[in-house]
């Protein structure tokens, strides 16, 4: 099968009439034999060709548990033939390949993937086209590899992990005879900028060509489509990006004529292909992800940002089959505030994307701004400026320099902000310390941001402004808060220099994962609430992290009863964990001996399935080591009833999810005020406990997603059978869950002995309980 898909046919010269034709159909005879010796034939029942003659492939995108509401709660249901109705109506409204994702902690995700791509296989109508397996787990694609019919795609590999683990999963791919898409990721991380992003394409085609002899047709390239209009300057060009390296990439240029732009038109005579036979792809969905609810606008600016991909040389994309409006057919206002902000022609063009959105909303009447909300309190008017910084529009901005950044802000916002602060903070009587002003009016106003993100009625463009408006208002605080600790320092005779910041935040994104985007913006809103940041960036080892952590002072190493360390497992001591930790803390362990954590705070960051492992490796470690500090979870991929179920139960200090970057600002707040601290940690633990019993609850009513039985279901035994098989009373009539702390340490269940011995007339029994241990994610024995 190899030999057959990774290879290039040699066309016979086209003859018409007996004679040697010299164009055929308008097509020239070279184009002609070029074009079928590099069409590529992607198969399901039916085959698929794409070529150079070949429209704009759609890869259809809801048969993803991380991408559609609907197919992950029939997937977690068990409910495989319904989820195929999802596949069906993608292929139904056009789409030619069809993405299959089962990434979700929750899940076992290759035996999902193997079990619906069976499914797939009893429905004609959809095993007519092609598959893309898609997964950042390769056991995951692996099974995918094992239950497709035809020729496959493969989404994705990329060099993050080194040559090595690059060409040895590329290897086992091009045995399956599958395509396989290279994501624009390398040993140092994501490519944001055009000239990274063609580097290590071209590194990894070269790779693939030289050492494997990989049929250039089969490579498909992901230089990583990423949002735009979040807010932050530096993510302005990233869809320009995106383009410059799809075209360059794919076309080599003769005749240049400056720089890429939408008009330009890539004629046969001026460009030849740079990679040969590579073919470009793209997640558009990340692009608009600012935009999250707003549909018209997401769906809009996708349609926009394909018209100008495709002329410059993308091939396909993983798409809403189906929600794609025609260019021509965008409101006009609408689609020249599309083209600025792809094109990075307006720096206001966000904003204007959101009040268009706003009017829009409204019945196109025009949002009349008044000043009647300067009659409410000043709490209440600190809250308004931080929920409607962004609706100040009438006002010319300013420029205002708070600790050392510049940031912009409407003047007479500006001048709002400061007045309403100054006077919260002059009333003594309610708001004794400046600190208090932060921790009262100004949290309460971001934890409605956080509210409103959350339930989608506020959007990322708008929580970055509210977090420069918070920001704004620290920053008038800061200068009395010195004042309040000199005077403090004078009094006690204390000549030691408090931290000016509410606390330090220790951030990174785990190993084996290079998305940072997400990230970044966590960043900028807590330092913007005037926490010092900590970002150790990308593909980050576990002991590099608390490393950081211990370092910076993020929290106390508490080894207050002398215990030394367990034992290091396999996996630590290939980085060498305990050297690297025991020479740090050992110059903590005596300061901190016997006193109470300072609070500090350490955020694990992950876009990827793997990234769930690694932490859950991390916390193990922290509590293997003893490190007692509160710690963050966050990231597409995770969720609460993951950081409930597998996270929170191997570490006895907070583990709290952060949905996003808004909600962070005021889960750190509390866990680092002393009045609040005990009963949030308290709320969080019982809110989570209840998690846990609804999920295991929820799996004793679900069969097991393989179509076996559960161990503990009633079975009859046949009459001839010598073995006795225990039904449901038997085993779960008592049960006791073992606590240390917050910890599940045990299961124990008792066994009626004497009753089993009268039902089944024999003395001596022995019961496998391995399947409890794997179906409810437990280690142990028996």
């Amino acid at each position: 099968m190899e030999s057959v898909v990774n290879s290039v046919v040699e066309l016979p010269p086209v003859v018409v009439n007996g004679t040697s034709a010299s164009s055929v159909y308008g097509l020239p005879l070279v184009a002609m034999n070029e074009a079928a010796a590099s069409e590529v034939p992607y198969t399901g029942m039916e085959p698929f060709r794409i070529g150079p003659y070949t429209n704009f492939v759609n890869i259809g995108e809801r048969c993803n548990v991380a991408g559609s509401r609907r197919f992950a709660k029939l997937i977690m249901a068990g409910n495989y033939e319904e989820a195929l109705t999802v596949a069906k109506a993608q292929v139904e409204m056009g789409a030619q390949v069809l993405d299959i994702n089962m990434d979700d902690g929750m899940l076992d995700g290759p035996r999902a993937m193997a079990r619906f791509c069976n499914y797939i296989a009893s429905e004609p109508d959809i095993a007519k086209v092609p598959l893309c397996i898609d997964s950042s787990n390769f056991d995951v694609i692996k099974a995918g590899l094992k239950c497709c019919q035809g020729k496959c795609i493969v989404n994705s590999i990329s060099l993050k992990e080194g040559e090595e683990d690059f060409l040895a999963k590329a290897k086992m791919i091009k045995q399956f005879g599958a395509a396989v898409v290279i994501m624009a990721f390398d040993e140092v991380g994501q490519a944001t900028d055009a000239e990274a992003k063609v580097r290590i394409c071209t590194r990894a085609y070269n790779l693939l060509v030289t050492k494997l002899k990989f049929n250039p047709n089969d490579i498909i390239f992901d230089p990583n489509i990423l949002t735009i209009g979040t807010g932050m300057e530096e993510h302005d060009k990233y869809a320009i990006h995106f383009i410059e390296a799809t075209k360059t990439i794919k076309w080599q240029q003769h005749n240049t004529h400056g720089p890429v732009s939408p008009n330009d038109w890539l004629g046969e005579k001026n460009f030849t292909e740079t990679l040969k036979g590579a073919k470009v792809s793209g997640g558009l969905s990340n692009l608009s992800f600012s935009f999250r609810g707003m549909d018209a606008i997401r769906e809009s600016m996708h349609s926009v940002f394909l018209y100008h991909a495709i002329k410059i040389g993308m091939d396909m994309g993983i798409v809403n089959a189906g929600n794609l409006p025609v260019y021509d057919d965008i409101d006009k206002e609408l689609l020249q505030l599309c083209e600025h902000l792809i094109w990075n022609k307006d720096p206001e063009a966000t904003e204007k994307l959101l009040k268009y959105a706003q009017t829009t909303a409204t019945g196109g009447k025009k949002v009349i701004q008044t000043d009647e909300w300067r009659s409410g309190s000043v709490e209440e008017r600190l809250e308004y400026a931080l929920v409607k910084a962004e609706t100040y529009r009438k006002y010319p901005w300013v420029l205002a320099k708070v600790g050392g950044q510049v940031i912009t802000l409407p003047r007479e916002l500006k001048k709002h902000v400061i007045e309403d602060t100054e006077e919260a903070r002059a009333n003594k009587e309610r708001y004794p310390r400046p600190l208090h002003v932060i921790e009262g009016p100004l949290m309460n106003g971001m934890k409605v941001v956080g509210q409103l993100f959350g339930a989608g009625k506020m959007f990322l463009p708008q929580v970055i402004k509210s977090a420069r408006v918070m920001k704004k208002s620290v920053g008038y605080l800061i200068p009395f808060m010195e004042k309040e600790r000199e005077e403090m320092k004078a009094v006690t005779g204390n000549t030691v220099d408090d931290d000016p910041y509410q606390g330090t935040i220790v951030i990174a994104t785990v190993k084996g994962d290079v998305h940072d985007i997400g990230k970044n913006i966590v960043g900028v809103v807590l330092g913007c609430n005037n926490f010092r940041v900590i970002d150790l960036g990308v593909m980050t080892p576990c002991d590099k992290i608390l490393k950081s952590a211990i370092e910076n002072k993020a929290g106390t190493y508490n080894r207050m009863d002398g215990r030394k360390p367990k034992k290091m497992d396999t996996r630590a001591k290939t980085n060498n964990f305990i050297k690297t930790i025991q020479n740090i803390t050992n110059k903590y362990i005596k300061k901190t001996k016997g006193s109470k954590s300072v609070g500090d705070i350490i955020g694990l960051s992950g876009l990827i399935t793997p990234s769930l492992d690694e932490m859950i490796f991390v916390a193990k470690e922290m509590e293997r080591l003893s490190i007692k500090l509160p710690l963050l979870i966050g990231g597409a991929t995770t969720s609460r009833t993951h950081t409930a179920v597998k996270i929170a139960p191997r570490y006895s200090s907070p583990v709290i999810h952060c949905l996003d970057a808004s909600q962070s600002v005021v889960v750190c707040s509390q866990l680092l005020d002393e009045n609040s601290k005990v009963d949030f940690v308290e709320e969080i633990a019982e809110e989570y406990e209840d998690i846990r019993q609804d999920h295991y609850d929820s799996l004793k009513c679900q069969p097991p997603s393989d179509g076996s039985i559960h161990p503990w279901l009633p079975v009859s035994p046949s009459e001839d059978s010598k073995k006795a098989i225990l039904r449901k009373e038997d085993i779960c009539l008592y049960s006791k869950r073992e606590r240390k702390g917050s910890i599940l340490t045990g299961i124990l269940i008792q066994f009626p002995v004497k009753s089993i011995e009268a039902r089944y007339g024999f003395a001596g029994f022995a019961i496998d309980m391995i399947p409890f241990f794997a179906h409810f994610y437990l280690e142990g024995c028996h």
